[in-house]
């Protein structure tokens, strides 16, 4: 191989590759929202179950508002793990308003640094 035989790259692919790479990198983003939305569903979960067999042995086992057991224990689990689609969209949607203002100015200063960096 030469140096006759090499030749430049084409423009479109360089513009293609760069299409690919925000691609990739928005699919990253959004995998890491979906992540970070079920780990706070699951904690959020987790605190309610705490929270209700905190109060049931506060109540102790013949109290009379306290419901039969059977209940209790559908309640503490498969009634608080259907919550769990419902939190982790919810979950989701409230991240959204935090992380979009912090993207926008991140390319604002990464397209314009030195106005962001001036003190005045």
């Amino acid at each position: 191989m030469t140096a006759r035989d090499v030749r430049p790259l084409d423009p479109r692919l360089l513009r293609h590759a760069a299409a690919a790479r925000r691609f990739a990198g928005r699919a990253v983003l959004a995998w890491a929202g979906e992540v970070a939305a079920h780990r706070a569903s699951a904690d959020a979960i987790g605190e309610l179950r705490a929270a209700l067999v905190a109060h049931v042995l506060r109540l102790g086992p013949r109290h009379r508002d306290l419901r039969p057991t059977g209940e209790l224990a559908t309640l503490a689990t498969r009634g608080l793990d259907g919550l769990d689609g419902y939190s982790a969209a919810t979950c989701r949607h409230c991240s959204s308003p935090r992380v979009v203002p912090a993207m926008v100015a991140a390319r604002f200063l990464a397209a314009d640094w030195l106005s962001g960096s001036s003190t005045r």
